[in-house]
């Protein structure tokens, strides 16, 4: 995700957080054809420009299709050694984290998603100059070239151990990439989201921002601020996957839905619905899901 963001800032030329086809080719160095296809596939609503949602997606399948060598749509686990000369060993870890249906092959998205935390960790990995798994502050300094990390660990040292773990980084830099954003949308510079603000970038209707906002608005102060609109962000990320297991399309996980699609067992599903189903209703909504999935991620940290 760090890579991908960091060329799609370094695309965006006049700081809107789109990409316009002139930066497409400027950057990428393309020619019109190119760049005409690549809108007629990722700009998906046809608004002209890419969203950095988009742009991700359409690096996510360029990439994908190289690693699809047999064309079948689906990523082997022959393939992804192939492609990324991996080890036995690092290919099943990769399929243990990243086939959640069991399936025995990577989807686009169950692609995508490894992907972009694969290379949050590589980048982590970098800045681990004296590879003990931990980000010191002289670390953070050398790797990311900044004068002052105090404000860095005084926010994301969420233990105080004086050092950022894999976790707390991957906080920290989800924060940079969505504060990007977050300060185009903020044309006022109050550190606050207006509706209007929302809408003029979004390019949503009225009744779609006042949806937003009254489930995102959490004090009900008539603007979003940042950690409002991390949720937002996030729960739109994950809502890819909660819509793809939500085979019925009722806007819940049923324990069927994701005995179905995670292949796992009744004592399973019983552990999960005991834990993250919060008001007992049988079903799991998307916070619910979130907190489940989350959970998953740091036993497997």
């Amino acid at each position: 995700m760090c890579e991908f963001f960091r060329n799609f800032r370094s695309a965006d030329t006049n700081h809107d957080g789109f990409l316009q086809k002139e930066e497409m080719k400027t950057f990428f160095k393309l020619d019109d054809a190119a760049v005409n296809d690549i809108f007629a596939k990722f700009d998906a609503n046809k608004d002209g420009k890419l969203s950095f949602y988009e742009y991700a997606d359409w690096i996510m399948k360029t990439e994908f299709e190289k690693v699809d060598t047999n064309k079948d749509g689906k990523i082997q686990p022959e393939e992804l050694k192939a492609y990324f000369k991996l080890s036995d060993e690092a290919v099943k870890a990769i399929f243990e984290k990243a086939d959640l249906n069991k399936d025995g092959v990577l989807e686009i998205d169950e692609y995508a998603h490894w992907r972009q935390y694969a290379k949050m960790k590589e980048e982590f990995d970098a800045a681990d100059l004296n590879k003990d798994g931990f980000l010191q502050p002289d670390e953070v300094n050398k790797y990311f070239s900044m004068e002052d990390v105090t404000g860095v660990f005084d926010k994301y040292d969420l233990n105080k151990d004086g050092k950022l773990d894999y976790k707390e980084f991957l906080n920290w830099r989800t924060d940079v990439i969505l504060k990007y954003f977050f300060d185009i949308i903020d044309t006022n510079k109050d550190g606050f989201l207006q509706p209007e603000e929302f809408k003029a970038f979004t390019g949503f209707d009225d009744a779609k921002v006042k949806g937003i906002y009254d489930a995102y608005d959490v004090n009900k102060d008539g603007k979003l601020d940042f950690a409002e609109y991390k949720t937002l962000k996030m729960e739109l990320m994950a809502k890819k996957f909660f819509d793809k297991v939500d085979t019925n399309k009722d806007g819940f996980l049923q324990p069927e839905e994701i005995k179905a699609y995670f292949k796992l067992d009744d004592a399973a599903i019983k552990e999960i619905f005991d834990k993250f189903d919060e008001n007992k209703d049988g079903k799991l909504n998307l916070k619910e899901y979130i907190k489940w999935t989350h959970s998953k991620c740091d036993q497997k940290k």
